[in-house]
């Protein structure tokens, strides 16, 4: 790819999350060579941006719930909606450029589906280029639009390996954690929505609990108000967890993927999974659903292992424990996997794409 200077122009990020990993690796890159990266988080803010931009500059498009899901109710959200298209008119009128990553196939937990359907329908109309991570996107969001394949760039999803620090060991985290040395643990790492099953992993890690005491759930991530009865519920019958509800900093990463044994993945749908991308970057395992969309990434790596989702409890407590068994010996695989790409790489590989519009 090219690699022509960028110092001049500015890439409007929108939404920018100002926690998370993946958003500060994509624009490393692209701000060590003078591209100014600007953050926008509402609908309002990101319009004043395009306004203030510059013809050349790049409007990136990432998750799409703030254009729409967070409406009041279906007529707001067609409001909202309304206002992203004049955004983005605005933007292509003033000579910007427009990149969408696909992050999804819908939104999750999409309370406006047609309207958020529209939303995707415009944006692989409007968008000069549509970055997807899962090499098979297209296919699978086929049946709720079409992406145009002559602006189709596939960078995928990166690991990242050399961003955390790897240097705490196992006895340490598990100190840290209060987990026994001798546990069998099991990991769910995230924010924790009914989406992500894990409700249904709580069920299927007591069942084997039943059999080997000593296996503990590690449980890291932010939970809503909404889900908090859920699981509280879910935790309240007996199931030996060690938990952290909120947002887990990326100091405080190292440890629960240190001190896991094998990282449970229960998404009853995903597209693309920075979780597995990051649990291969401490060298650790994973369980997956047996989803096409996992498949078209992760299959055939020794690292992965699969099981039917939508079944017993007893049926994934199975799994867990087969992978469990396996684990130790596919950790070589998850670290090899891990360097295929790093994080450096897909952010220079961004830069170039930035540079080539």
């Amino acid at each position: 790819m090219s690699t022509t200077q960028t110092h001049a122009r500015k890439i409007i990020v929108f939404p920018y999350w100002a926690d998370n990993a993946f958003i500060d690796i994509m624009y490393m890159a692209s701000a060590s060579r003078g591209m100014g990266v600007v953050k926008s988080y509402f609908l309002e803010d990101l319009h004043q941006k395009v306004v203030n931009a510059a013809a050349g500059d790049v409007v990136h498009v990432h998750w799409t719930t703030r254009v729409c899901q967070e409406a009041s109710d279906e007529l707001d959200a067609a409001s909202r909606l309304a206002r992203f298209q004049d955004t983005l008119h605005t933007a292509k009128d003033g000579g910007l450029k427009i990149i969408w990553t696909v992050h999804n196939a819908m939104a999750h937990e999409s309370r406006f589906e047609d309207v958020e359907t529209e939303l995707y329908r415009f944006l692989a109309d409007i968008a000069d280029t549509i970055h997807i991570m899962n090499p098979q996107t297209a296919e699978f969001v086929r049946p709720t639009f079409e992406i145009p394949e002559g602006k189709v760039v596939c960078l995928p999803h990166p690991s990242y390996r050399g961003w955390y620090d790897a240097n705490l060991g196992r006895p340490a985290a598990r100190s840290a954690l209060r987990l026994p040395q001798n546990a069998k643990a099991v990991l769910f790492f995230g924010n924790i929505k009914p989406y992500k099953g894990v409700l249904d992993l709580i069920a299927a890690v007591q069942c084997l609990q039943e059999i080997d005491p000593s296996v503990h759930l590690l449980l890291a991530g932010r939970v809503s108000d909404d889900d908090r009865s859920a699981l509280d519920a879910a935790l309240s019958t007996g199931v030996r967890h060690i938990k952290e509800l909120g947002y887990i900093s990326a100091e405080d990463t190292p440890r629960w993927f240190k001190a896991a044994d094998l990282m449970v993945v229960p998404y009853r749908r995903s597209l693309n999974s920075g979780s597995l991308q990051l649990a291969a970057s401490f060298d650790l395992p994973c369980l997956v659903p047996n989803q096409a969309e996992l498949q078209a990434v992760y299959g055939g790596e020794p690292w992965v292992d699969y099981y039917d989702g939508g079944g017993a409890p007893r049926e994934l407590a199975f799994r867990m424990a087969a992978a469990l068994a396996e684990a130790p010996r596919r950790r070589r695989s998850a670290y090899e996997f891990s360097r295929r790409y790093p994080p450096f790489e897909m952010s220079n590989d961004f830069a170039d794409l930035v540079a080539q519009l």
